[in-house]
C-alpha cells in the first residue's frame, strides 16, 4: 500500500513513519522477539518528488519496512500484520500533520523553525493585543468605577481572546516546540478568564438570599481581584510570546534573560506607580500618616537583600559580573534602611527624603559602566544607565526644590508640576531599554544592521506609548469616579471624588459648636442666634437637639443700634470684632441699672471668656502648623486625635452634649445681662430628652 500511494506529506516523513511504527500496536504484539525488532529501513526511504503537484506530493520507490531482530527464535512479520500497520499509519497521519507544532522544520538544538511567521499567526498577535492589552483593562477601570459599560466592554474582550486562542492553533510557518512556555501559560491565561467571566456572571444575577447572600462576600472579591491582576498576566504572557517567537532564553541565556525581564519589568511598575501616585494618589499618601520616600526604601530594602543573595551562584567562582550585581544589592539594602529611617523627621511626622532618588542614580551609574561583549549592547547599557541617573536626579530636585518636601504642589491633590512627569516617564523608558537589551536580543539587531541610536529610539517610542495609556487608564477612571466631570465644591474647598462625606459634614458642625464655646463670643450671645435653615448641615435642622435648644431661648430685645444678626455658616465659622471693654462698660448692673457694671462675675467672666479665646487661638495654631509639617490640607480629617472621624453614634451623642453646653451658656450669660430677671421653675424633662431651660 505504502510503496504505491501518493501522500500529502512534509519533508520528514521518515521520523514521523518511525515513530508510529514504534508505537504501533503490531510491535507491541510481537512477544516473541527478545528484544523487539526494531525499524531499520526506514532511514534509507527517500521520497521523490512528484513535479505535477508542486513538490508537495511524493511517490515512495524504496521499500517502506523491513524487520531485522536481533534474535534468531523471532518470526517473520505476517502479510496480515502489515497490512495493519499500514492502515494504522494511513488513519494517523492525516490528524499528526493536521496541525504543524511539530518538530519536523526544527534544527536540532533549536526552539524554532526558520520560516517567517505567518498571516494568521500575525492576526492571533494583534487580536491577543487587543483584548488582553487595552480592552480587559479599559473593563477593569470601568469595573471600579461600577460604569455600565463594564459588562458589554468584557464580553466583547472575552470574544476576541477565544478566537485569537483559536487562531493561535491554526497557524503554519514558523513552528514551535509543543511544550513551550507561552503555549502552557495561554492554557492558564484562558482558565483565569473563564473564572471571572463565570463570577460576574454569578454577581450579575444578584442572588443575594439564603446561602448566596453568603457565597456572595467571597465572590465579589475574588472577582476584583481576578481583575486587577490580569494586566499584570497580560504583560507577562505579551514577555512570554515574544521569547517563545524568537526561540530566546534558552540553556545558558535564561538567568541573564530572566534577570533583565524582570528588573525592567520592575522599572516599568515604578513608573505606574508612581504615575498613579501622582494623578490620584497625593490625598492618600497624606492620609496613609507617611510619605512616599517610606515605602520606595521598603521595596529598595527587600529587593537589595534579594540580589545580595542571588546574584551569585554559591559554590561557583565569582566573576566580575557577579561582584557588581551583589554590591548593588548590598547599597540598595544599606540605603533602604537609612531612607526609612528619614521618612520621619523628630516628632514622628512623614518626612520626604532623597534616598531613593540617589539609590536609582548610583544603580544608572554603575549600569552604565558594565562590561559588555558587543559594541551596540555597550551603548544600550550605557543609556540604560543614563537613563536612570536621569530618573534620580530629576527626583532628588523634585523632592528638595519642586514640592519642597510636601506631598504635591497643591492642598487639594490635583495639581502638579511639569518637572514631576520627568522622573516617571524616564522609568518606562529605563524598563524598555533594560529588557531589550539582552544577549540573544543584541546579536539580532547587530546582525540586523540597525544602529544602536534607532533601536534606542523605538525604545523609547514604546515607553511613550505605555506611558500614554497609563494616563489615558488612569484620566478615565478619574472622571467615572467623579460622573459630573469636573471638581466638585464641599464649602469652597475641592474634595477628591466631588462628593464630601458624612464625617465632613459633622466635622464642620463640631468645629463651629466648638468655636462658639472657646471663644465664648459676648455678641452672638447678647443678639441670639437665629435658627439655622440649612438641611445638609445637619445640627441645622429643625429636628436635631441644637435647633430644639435654641428654640426654647427667650433672648433680650436688640436695640435699634444692633445690627441684625446674620445667618451662622457651619462650614466657615466667624469671629464678630472684639470689643470687651465698651460691653462691660454698657452692660447694666443687676443692683445699678443706671451706672456701669462693677460686678466683679462679670470681670471675672471675662477674663474667663479671655483667657479661653488665647487657649483656643493656641490649640489652633498648633493642629494648623502639624497638618503643614506632615502634608495635610486644610479641613483633610485626620487618622487619629480628637479631629478624627466619627461614627454617626458618636457624632449624635457629641451634637447633644454640645447643644446643652451652649444652652448652659447662653443661660449664665442672661443671667449678667438682663435686668431685673426672675428665674422661672420649669418642667422636668421627660427621660431621654434633652433638658431645656427659659429665661423670662
Amino acid at each position: 500500500l505504502l510503496t504505491n500511494q501518493t501522500l500529502l506529506t512534509s519533508p520528514d516523513t521518515t521520523t514521523l513513519l518511525a515513530r508510529f511504527v514504534r508505537t504501533s500496536p503490531i510491535a507491541s504484539r510481537r512477544r516473541d522477539a527478545a528484544p523487539l525488532a526494531r525499524l531499520k529501513s526506514v532511514t534509507r526511504l527517500a521520497p521523490a518528488p512528484d513535479s505535477s503537484t508542486g513538490g508537495r506530493f511524493c511517490h515512495f520507490e524504496t521499500p517502506v519496512m523491513a524487520w531485522d531482530t536481533f534474535s534468531t527464535a523471532s518470526s517473520p512479520l505476517k502479510s496480515s500484520s502489515l497490512l495493519a500497520a499500514a492502515a494504522f499509519i494511513l488513519t494517523s497521519l492525516p490528524m499528526a500533520l493536521g496541525h504543524e507544532h511539530g518538530v519536523s522544520h526544527i534544527q536540532e538544538g533549536e526552539t524554532v523553525s526558520q520560516e517567517p511567521i505567518d498571516t494568521i499567526l500575525w492576526i492571533h498577535i494583534f487580536i491577543m493585543m487587543l483584548a488582553f492589552g487595552v480592552i480587559f483593562p479599559v473593563g477593569m477601570v470601568l469595573g471600579m468605577t461600577k460604569n455600565r459599560w463594564h459588562v458589554p466592554t468584557q464580553v466583547f474582550g472575552s470574544a476576541l481572546a477565544i478566537l485569537g486562542y483559536f487562531l493561535g492553533h491554526m497557524h503554519r510557518g514558523r513552528q514551535f516546540l509543543p511544550h513551550n512556555v507561552h503555549a502552557s501559560f495561554a492554557n492558564w491565561l484562558m482558565i483565569i478568564m473563564a473564572t471571572q467571566v463565570g463570577l460576574g456572571i454569578y454577581l450579575r444575577l444578584h442572588l443575594e438570599k439564603g446561602i448566596n447572600g453568603r457565597i456572595r462576600r467571597f465572590i465579589k472579591p475574588a472577582h476584583g481581584i481576578l481583575g486587577k491582576v490580569s494586566p499584570v498576566l497580560a504583560w507577562t504572557q505579551f514577555l512570554f510570546g515574544g521569547i517563545t517567537s524568537l526561540g530566546f532564553c534558552q540553556a545558558d541565556h535564561l538567568g541573564q534573560c530572566l534577570a533583565h525581564f524582570i528588573m525592567g519589568s520592575a522599572f516599568i511598575a515604578y513608573g505606574i506607580i508612581l504615575t498613579l501616585l501622582l494623578l490620584v494618589g497625593q490625598l492618600w499618601v497624606r492620609r496613609s500618616g507617611r510619605s512616599q520616600e517610606f515605602f520606595d526604601s521598603i521595596v529598595i530594602a527587600a529587593w537589595g537583600c534579594v540580589n545580595t543573595f542571588t546574584e551569585h551562584r554559591w559554590g561557583t567562582e565569582w566573576v566580575r559580573n557577579d561582584w557588581q550585581h551583589t554590591t548593588m544589592g548590598i547599597i540598595w539594602w544599606c540605603a533602604g534602611l537609612v531612607g526609612i529611617w528619614l521618612s520621619r523627621d523628630r516628632d514622628g511626622n512623614p518626612k520626604r527624603n532623597f534616598i531613593p532618588g540617589f539609590v536609582i542614580g548610583v544603580t544608572g551609574w554603575a549600569m552604565s559602566a558594565h562590561p559588555q561583549d558587543l559594541p551596540i549592547s555597550a551603548m544600550t547599557h550605557n543609556m540604560f544607565g543614563k537613563t536612570l541617573m536621569g530618573v534620580g536626579i530629576t527626583r532628588v530636585i523634585e523632592v528638595a526644590f519642586v514640592v519642597k518636601d510636601a506631598t504635591g504642589v497643591s492642598a487639594d491633590g490635583r495639581q502638579t508640576n511639569s518637572w514631576q512627569f520627568i522622573p516617571v516617564f524616564l522609568l518606562y523608558a529605563s524598563g524598555f531599554l533594560f529588557m531589550g537589551a539582552t544577549e540573544e536580543q543584541m546579536a539580532l539587531v547587530a546582525n540586523s544592521g540597525l544602529d544602536h541610536v534607532s533601536y534606542i529610539l523605538i525604545l523609547y517610542s514604546f515607553a511613550f506609548l505605555l506611558f500614554l495609556f497609563t494616563m489615558m487608564l488612569i484620566h478615565l477612571f478619574d472622571r467615572n469616579a467623579n460622573t459630573d466631570g469636573k471638581v466638585a465644591l464641599a464649602n469652597g474647598v475641592p474634595v477628591a471624588n466631588g462628593r464630601p462625606g458624612e464625617n465632613r459634614q459633622v466635622r464642620d458642625a463640631e468645629e463651629f459648636e466648638l468655636e462658639g464655646l472657646m471663644s465664648d463670643d459676648e455678641d452672638e450671645a447678647r443678639k441670639g442666634l437665629r435658627e439655622d435653615t440649612d438641611d445638609d448641615q445637619g445640627l441645622g435642622s429643625p429636628s436635631s437637639p441644637m435647633a430644639d435648644a435654641r428654640s426654647h431661648f427667650v433672648l433680650p430685645p436688640q436695640s435699634s443700634s444692633d445690627q441684625p444678626s446674620s445667618l451662622v455658616n457651619l462650614s466657615t465659622p466667624t469671629t464678630p470684632p472684639e470689643q470687651p471693654e465698651q460691653n462691660i462698660a454698657k452692660m447694666p448692673s443687676v443692683k445699678n441699672p443706671n451706672g456701669p457694671s462693677k460686678n466683679r462675675l462679670a470681670n471675672r467672666a471675662l477674663g474667663a471668656k479671655m483667657e479661653r479665646r488665647k487657649k483656643s487661638e493656641a490649640n489652633r495654631n498648633k493642629i494648623a502648623k502639624t497638618d503643614a509639617m506632615r502634608g495635610a490640607r486644610p479641613g483633610l480629617a485626620p487618622t487619629s486625635g480628637p479631629n478624627a472621624p466619627l461614627s454617626k453614634k458618636k457624632a449624635k451623642k457629641l451634637e447633644k452634649r454640645l447643644a446643652h453646653a451652649l444652652r448652659r451658656k447662653m443661660a449664665a450669660e442672661g443671667e449678667v445681662v438682663m435686668q431685673d430677671v426672675e428665674e422661672v421653675e420649669e418642667d422636668k424633662p421627660e427621660e431621654g430628652d434633652m433638658e431645656t431651660e427659659k429665661i423670662e
